[in-house]
Protein backbone atom coordinates (compact mmCIF):
# COMPACT_ATOMS: atom_id res chain seq x y z
CA UNK A 1 0.00 0.00 0.00
CA UNK A 2 0.66 3.89 0.33
CA UNK A 3 3.98 5.00 2.64
CA UNK A 4 2.75 8.16 4.29
CA UNK A 5 5.53 11.37 4.30
CA UNK A 6 5.94 11.20 8.40
CA UNK A 7 5.74 14.92 8.95
CA UNK A 8 2.57 14.59 6.53
CA UNK A 9 1.47 11.46 9.18
CA UNK A 10 2.40 13.96 12.32
CA UNK A 11 0.59 16.82 11.09
CA UNK A 12 -2.95 14.65 10.91
CA UNK A 13 -2.55 13.26 13.81
CA UNK A 14 -2.26 16.81 15.60
CA UNK A 15 -4.83 18.24 13.62
CA UNK A 16 -7.08 15.30 14.66
CA UNK A 17 -5.99 15.79 18.19
CA UNK A 18 -6.62 19.61 18.09
CA UNK A 19 -10.56 18.98 16.16
CA UNK A 20 -11.24 16.42 19.18
CA UNK A 21 -10.56 19.14 21.53
CA UNK A 22 -12.15 21.77 19.70
CA UNK A 23 -15.05 19.76 19.65
CA UNK A 24 -15.19 18.51 23.10
CA UNK A 25 -14.12 22.57 24.25
CA UNK A 26 -17.25 23.67 22.25
CA UNK A 27 -19.60 20.76 23.79
CA UNK A 28 -18.21 21.98 27.44
CA UNK A 29 -19.18 25.42 26.32
CA UNK A 30 -22.73 24.57 25.29
CA UNK A 31 -23.04 22.47 28.36
CA UNK A 32 -22.08 25.63 30.24
CA UNK A 33 -24.81 28.13 28.45
CA UNK A 34 -27.51 25.44 28.45
CA UNK A 35 -27.55 24.75 31.61
CA UNK A 36 -26.91 28.26 32.75
CA UNK A 37 -26.45 27.89 36.62
CA UNK A 38 -27.88 30.10 39.22
CA UNK A 39 -24.17 31.38 39.76
CA UNK A 40 -23.99 32.46 36.39
CA UNK A 41 -27.30 34.02 36.65
CA UNK A 42 -26.12 36.55 38.89
CA UNK A 43 -22.80 37.38 37.16
CA UNK A 44 -25.33 37.97 33.63
CA UNK A 45 -28.02 40.62 35.67
CA UNK A 46 -25.15 42.48 37.69
CA UNK A 47 -22.97 42.90 34.30
CA UNK A 48 -26.14 43.82 32.26
CA UNK A 49 -27.54 47.69 32.76
CA UNK A 50 -31.01 47.43 33.49
CA UNK A 51 -33.99 44.64 33.35
CA UNK A 52 -34.19 45.10 29.54
CA UNK A 53 -30.70 43.81 28.78
CA UNK A 54 -31.54 40.97 30.60
CA UNK A 55 -35.19 40.06 29.37
CA UNK A 56 -33.33 40.47 25.98
CA UNK A 57 -30.91 38.32 27.08
CA UNK A 58 -32.98 35.68 28.33
CA UNK A 59 -35.09 35.60 25.16
CA UNK A 60 -31.63 35.39 22.64
CA UNK A 61 -31.22 32.63 24.93
CA UNK A 62 -32.82 29.66 23.00
CA UNK A 63 -31.61 31.23 19.57
CA UNK A 64 -27.79 31.26 20.97
CA UNK A 65 -28.80 27.06 22.29
CA UNK A 66 -29.88 26.78 18.75
CA UNK A 67 -26.78 28.11 17.05
CA UNK A 68 -24.38 25.85 19.02
CA UNK A 69 -26.58 22.89 18.69
CA UNK A 70 -26.19 23.54 14.85
CA UNK A 71 -22.30 24.15 15.00
CA UNK A 72 -22.00 20.79 17.51
CA UNK A 73 -23.28 18.77 14.73
CA UNK A 74 -21.78 20.35 12.16
CA UNK A 75 -18.38 19.87 14.13
CA UNK A 76 -18.97 16.54 14.97
CA UNK A 77 -20.17 15.11 11.60
CA UNK A 78 -16.75 16.43 10.38
CA UNK A 79 -14.56 14.85 12.88
CA UNK A 80 -16.51 11.53 12.33
CA UNK A 81 -15.31 11.82 8.70
CA UNK A 82 -12.30 12.93 9.26
CA UNK A 83 -11.60 9.70 11.65
CA UNK A 84 -13.13 7.55 9.05
CA UNK A 85 -10.78 8.88 6.43
CA UNK A 86 -7.64 9.54 7.83
CA UNK A 87 -6.85 7.07 10.40
CA UNK A 88 -6.73 4.02 7.40
CA UNK A 89 -4.18 6.65 5.54
CA UNK A 90 -1.93 6.49 8.60
CA UNK A 91 -1.98 2.96 8.96
CA UNK A 92 -0.73 2.82 5.31
CA UNK A 93 -4.28 1.14 4.20
CA UNK A 94 -5.04 3.33 1.41
CA UNK A 95 -3.39 3.00 -2.32
CA UNK A 96 -1.08 5.90 -3.52
CA UNK A 97 -4.18 7.18 -5.35
CA UNK A 98 -6.72 7.16 -2.93
CA UNK A 99 -3.76 8.31 -0.29
CA UNK A 100 -3.48 11.53 -2.81
CA UNK A 101 -7.23 11.91 -3.06
CA UNK A 102 -7.10 11.85 0.74
CA UNK A 103 -4.61 14.04 1.25
CA UNK A 104 -6.51 16.50 -1.54
CA UNK A 105 -9.76 16.37 0.55
CA UNK A 106 -7.04 17.07 3.60
CA UNK A 107 -5.93 20.01 2.35
CA UNK A 108 -9.34 21.49 1.01
CA UNK A 109 -10.48 20.99 4.32
CA UNK A 110 -7.85 22.89 5.95
CA UNK A 111 -8.48 25.51 3.86
CA UNK A 112 -12.10 25.94 4.67
CA UNK A 113 -11.81 24.94 8.04
CA UNK A 114 -9.11 28.13 8.19
CA UNK A 115 -12.37 30.63 8.65
CA UNK A 116 -13.89 28.60 12.08
CA UNK A 117 -10.58 27.13 13.62
CA UNK A 118 -7.53 28.32 12.34
CA UNK A 119 -5.15 26.25 13.99
CA UNK A 120 -6.59 23.00 12.62
CA UNK A 121 -6.82 24.76 9.27
CA UNK A 122 -3.34 25.37 9.07
CA UNK A 123 -2.07 22.25 10.35
CA UNK A 124 -4.72 20.39 7.83
CA UNK A 125 -3.64 22.62 4.96
CA UNK A 126 0.22 22.03 5.33
CA UNK A 127 -0.24 18.18 6.02
CA UNK A 128 -2.48 17.75 2.69
CA UNK A 129 -0.25 19.82 0.50
CA UNK A 130 3.18 17.91 1.63
CA UNK A 131 0.93 14.45 1.60
CA UNK A 132 -0.46 15.09 -1.89
CA UNK A 133 2.86 16.49 -3.22
CA UNK A 134 4.82 13.83 -1.98
CA UNK A 135 2.04 10.99 -3.26
CA UNK A 136 2.17 12.61 -6.64
CA UNK A 137 5.57 12.41 -6.91
CA UNK A 138 5.65 8.51 -6.12
CA UNK A 139 2.63 7.86 -8.08
CA UNK A 140 4.46 9.90 -11.44
CA UNK A 141 7.89 8.34 -12.34
CA UNK A 142 10.67 11.26 -13.62
CA UNK A 143 12.67 10.38 -16.46
CA UNK A 144 16.23 10.95 -16.19
CA UNK A 145 17.76 12.83 -18.35
CA UNK A 146 15.60 14.97 -19.73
Amino acid sequence: MSNIPGSSRVLTIIGLVFQALSFIFATVIFIIIARLPNFFRLIIEEGLQSADEVNMFYEALPFIRGVFVTVLIIQLAFLIANLVLFIPLLQGKKSTAKASTIFLYQAIYGGISLFGNQLVGIVFLISGIIGRNKMEALSEPIRDGI
